[in-house]
């Protein structure tokens, strides 16, 4: 193979001007063999070619006599990444239990299930990637996700991404008729042509990709760079091979070699075009299509067989992406065959090419792309392969289960892998749900596309964007409106063209730091060479935007509607940091001193979240500044608000001495966007002593932005910062400590929990979390049974510990030492201690304290027992418990009701159900409505109770009851999520104490708007 060959003639032309010429033809009837030799020098006309086009650009360069008088104008390229000055080094996510020596969080590898874990191992690569069951893994054997980006645009052109024509009716050859006609012919074309194809692409893209993070790249292929179309091959029925696409290949592969970084090979435009939507693929509606010519199935048979043969040995091609997003109608119905039910032609092709490309290559995974823009596969498996991946496209969907399950579902039936072949075209917070839901279900992905043109910056765009030249944009308006008075002139339009391939160039090319951090969630650096003055002059202000960041984690940019861009998709623990300096001395020769104040822009929807400012001065200690974490709803996302610090102490804080340091907002929560921060310098009286740097106050997340702990790890005395306390009653009472409703807590990080609400995880040793609880002072001491909801991938050898807090004193109540693999972060058990602890009138600071990491929390639940027993509790039915309509079914617990099967209700109403089972649900709830069932218990105990509840907006609450409103038996439930729909469904539960026997319940609303389609009673212990 020829490898590493830059231009697209200097190898060929080396052997034309040698007397080597014979060894030449020796070397490629090696590597062709003697069948294809023959057809190597069939030239076409001099018109569309300026010399012999079979080995496209060997000898076209000295008749274009217009290169010598149309070179760009001279101008200084920007930096390499953007013109912003972006660091080009390696972007990783943070480990919240390392720090560098100046406080900044260390990297390490981005997890697909959301939980921490060091830098994956570095093996060298001994083999393919491959299909194995449901997974695709590498050469190694190891899971292997692709993250990549598909160089659209460089192999084909298609419209939208050139600001020309309909992307559903213009292919390539229509862009390429109007360039023609404007630069002066077929000549000028060509050399428009390859200066796109040497510029479009170089090996800065592929360094820059592996510097991100990406280790994948999908590179779409337009067949005409291969062989000749079957309207213009000498022979009809052979193929003619041109050399141009096969000398690309082989130069991004070994770039990708170089740089280590997969490439999947994607047969973006077959011969003949596999669908009506033209723009992707080049199909011309006055040629038969792909599937209108068997002589265009059998040239894209022979081109993967040509392709197979020659890469059969490259382990850094991950894949054969067979043919791009075929869209064509074989049966009545939508155009693109989104109705089709059997694709009996694309079945036909798949079961053709697939044993052929295996006749030459046994090693390369396949990957089959469905009808309907590769996402309708009915009829094209099972596949007699076992090294295939089942392809989905993703485009202008919601990011849900749902829109993903018909593809889990083909998985688990056929056992294959998924891949998704194609997806963005969005905006950032839409990328970052994108990927959350893919890698969750272990789907590797390729985003779409690494670069394309744009007029201005925002959303809904690549990598990198193109920025077109101002003249070209002049063509694009003539070629919308041509008159014959507008005719530009073909020299200046030859120039215009060469200026739109030079700005293709990376160097040339704007980053949109926005997108990247979206899809990698890694910290996104900009340059902070000149850190920002912070005058200590009375009055003086300094406004740091958000996007005017030095580095971030986690945050998204997102276009402002309060001017440029503001921060948002804000999570627990993520980050951005600004670079500030102080200047000169704290005092002045007048004796004054100066502090400096916070505020902040904010919007936040329904009011959640907050966040602290936080000092490094790079010695490794991090001062806490101030806390914002009561902020109030604004009413919309893009509704802004300018806030203060919580507390009136840290309204102002001491200057800090001269020097530089690095400013860190840090969120404590998700559910708020921020705009921009100030500090507000003001004059006052000298201090009397000197001034040193500030120490580190107390603050939620620990002392450091990452959440290492300063000091010793043991709880801290009860605060007064939790106003409620839980009061724990009567026997029979069970109170849920919600993990997202803690008081305070330190090293935990609040993640969304799938069973609504949040849990805590990124667990390790020492981490805590706290809860006000009170007794009556009227009462005795009481006895409760702890519980504890948790999830573990693994099982964790080292569990939790509880333990009350009364003043500066801890004492431990009840331990587990260790959890059971639950099989996922987010498949959920309940654990229960054997015993009862005692909890003394007074109020009282409950912790969990983590011995070991490996395991999520969701909830902890107290219920309180009857004093001096460690047995079961014993609760008796209320007297004067009604039963009610006899002829209702009587359901036995554990076990499930239907929520239909009431045998009294009040206010509610019935609806048809879209939830699994199908059915029926209860709806139009309001406050004080109720419903009632009658139950028979086999034994008396501690039961999980599991509602399933659908909320538009995550108003209402409810109770469960003794019927007859003979007393609440468990925890009101409140406040829980939006569901987003009332037909999306999820669960929200607490434990109850249930006696033995047969006896009527009821559930009664406390507020509207929610839906319940049944209830699940098993047993804790």
């Amino acid at each position: 193979m020829m490898k590493g060959v830059r231009s697209s003639h200097t190898a060929a032309i080396a052997c034309f001007v040698t007397t080597a010429v014979l060894f030449c033809l020796f070397v490629l009837a090696q590597e062709w063999g003697p069948q294809h030799l023959e057809l190597l020098f069939l030239s076409r006309t001099r018109e569309e070619r300026i010399a012999s086009d079979s080995l496209r650009g060997l000898v076209h360069q000295q008749e274009v006599k217009k290169e010598e008088n149309y070179s760009l104008p001279h101008s200084t390229p920007l930096s390499p990444l953007s013109s912003r000055g972006v660091q080009n080094t390696p972007a990783l996510p943070i480990n919240k239990n390392e720090n560098t020596r100046d406080g900044s969080p260390v990297a390490v590898v981005r997890n697909l299930s959301g939980k921490q874990h060091h830098a994956e191992r570095k093996l060298p690569v001994t083999g393919f990637v491959h299909a194995d069951g449901l997974a695709i893994v590498d050469g190694n054997g190891d899971n292997f996700l692709f993250r990549g980006f598909g160089v659209g645009g460089w192999m084909l052109q298609e419209s939208y991404m050139m600001l020309v024509g309909d992307s559903a009716t213009s292919g390539q050859h229509s862009i390429f008729n109007q360039v023609r006609d404007v630069v002066g012919g077929q000549p000028y074309l060509d050399l428009y042509r390859e200066a796109w194809l040497e510029s479009a692409v170089t090996e800065a893209d592929i360094q820059e990709m592996k510097a991100i993070g990406f280790n994948s790249v999908r590179v779409p292929m337009h067949y005409n760079l291969f062989t000749l179309p079957i309207e213009e091959e000498p022979v009809p029925g052979a193929d003619t091979w041109l050399s141009e696409g096969f000398d690309l290949l082989d130069m991004i592969l070994q770039w990708c070699q170089t740089h280590e970084i997969y490439i999947v090979l994607d047969l973006h435009a077959a011969p003949g075009g596999q669908g009506r939507d033209a723009g992707i693929n080049d199909y011309d509606s006055t040629k038969p299509s792909l599937w209108e010519s068997d002589e265009n199935v059998r040239k894209t048979i022979a081109l993967w067989e040509i392709l197979a043969d020659r890469y059969k040995d490259e382990i850094w091609i991950a894949g054969y992406d067979i043919i791009n997003e075929p869209n064509w109608n074989f049966e009545s119905g939508h155009p693109n065959g989104c109705d089709d039910v059997h694709n009996a032609p694309l079945k036909a092709f798949y079961d053709a090419i697939i044993p052929a490309i295996r006749a030459k290559d046994p090693n390369h995974l396949l990957i089959v792309e469905g009808n309907c823009w590769s996402n309708n596969h009915n009829g094209l498996w099972p596949i007699a392969d076992n090294n295939v991946a089942l392809s989905l496209h993703r485009y202008w969907i919601e990011n849900s289960v749902d829109s993903i399950q018909k593809f889990l579902d083909w998985q688990t039936q056929y056992q294959v892998p998924l891949y998704m072949g194609e997806s963005g075209e969005n905006y950032n917070g839409w990328f970052t749900e994108a990927v959350d839901l893919l890698e969750w279900h272990n789907i590797g992905w390729a985003w779409w596309p690494w670069k394309k043109m744009q007029y201005t910056d925002g959303d809904s765009q690549g990598a990198y964007r193109i920025v077109p030249p101002d003249d070209y944009l002049v063509l694009v308006d003539y070629w919308s409106n041509p008159t014959p008075a507008t005719n530009p002139d073909s020299d200046w339009a030859l120039n215009v063209m060469l200026q739109v391939a030079h700005a293709s160039r990376l160097e040339n090319c704007l980053r949109n730091d926005g997108a990247i951090a979206a899809l990698t969630r890694t910290i996104n650096a900009v340059s902070c060479v000149d850190s920002i003055p912070l005058e200590q002059e009375n009055g003086f202000t300094l406004r740091l935007e958000a996007e005017a960041y030095c580095q971030v984690y986690g945050f998204v940019m997102e276009e402002s509607t309060d001017g440029r861009q503001n921060a948002g998709y804000t999570d627990a623990g993520d980050w951005i940091s600004w670079k500030i300096t102080v200047p000169s001395a704290i005092t002045t020769a007048s004796g004054t001193a100066y502090q400096v104040g916070f505020s902040a822009r904010i919007s936040s929807f329904e009011g959640n979240g907050g966040f602290v400012l936080e000092l490094s001065d790079g010695s490794g200690e991090m001062t806490t500044l101030a806390t914002f974490d009561t902020l109030q709803s604004t009413g919309g996302w893009q509704a802004w608000s300018t806030v203060v610090p919580s507390s009136t102490a840290m309204m102002y804080v001491d200057m800090a001495p001269p020097g530089e340091y690095t400013l860190y907002l840090r969120s404590l929560a998700q559910g708020w966007n921020f705009d921009w921060i100030e500090l507000n310098v003001m004059e006052v009286a000298a201090p009397t002593s000197p001034t040193t740097s500030p120490t580190a106050a107390a603050s939620r997340g620990g002392g450091s932005i990452n959440g290492t702990p300063t000091a010793t790890p043991a709880p801290p005395p009860p605060t007064d910062d939790c106003e409620d306390h839980v009061i724990m009653e009567q026997v029979g009472y069970t109170v849920r400590l919600e993990a997202e409703t803690n008081c305070d807590m330190f090293g935990f990080i609040v993640e969304d929990s799938n069973g609504g609400g949040q849990n805590v995880g990124w667990t390790d040793a020492d981490d805590w979390i706290s809860w006000r609880v009170s007794v009556p002072s009227s009462s005795p001491a009481v006895q409760v049974r702890l519980s504890a909801r948790i999830a573990s991938l693994n099982g964790a050898e080292d569990g939790l510990v509880l333990q009350l807090g009364d003043g500066n004193e801890v004492v431990d109540l009840a331990s587990f030492d260790t959890f059971e693999s639950t099989g996922d972060w987010q498949a959920w058990i309940t654990v229960s201690s054997t015993g009862t602890y005692s909890i003394p009138p007074g109020e009282h600071t409950l912790y969990i304290r983590a011995l070991g990491q490996g395991w999520n929390l969701d909830w902890v639940e107290l219920s309180v027992q009857p004093t001096g027993t460690t047995a079961t509790p014993i609760v008796t039915i209320p007297p004067g418990n009604p039963v009610c309509a006899q002829s209702t079914p009587v359901t036995l617990l554990p076990g499930r009701i239907e929520a239909e099967n009431y045998c009294e209700a009040h206010g509610v109403e019935m609806e048809p159900t879209s939830d699994e089972g199908g059915g029926q649900n209860l709806a139009f709830i309001d406050n004080g409505d109720w419903v009632a069932y009658n139950v028979k218990v086999s034994s008396a105990g501690s039961y999980l109770v599991e509602y399933r509840i659908a909320s538009f907006n995550g108003d209402g609450s409810f109770q469960l009851e003794w019927f007859g409103d003979l007393g609440r038996i468990g925890t009101i439930l409140d406040n829980f999520p939006s569901t987003g729909d009332w037909q999306n469904w999820e669960i929200v539960s607490h434990v109850v104490v249930l006696p033995a026997g047969s006896y009527t319940l009821a559930i009664k609303s406390l507020g509207a708007g929610w839906n319940i389609n049944w209830i699940n009673v098993s047993p804790v212990w």
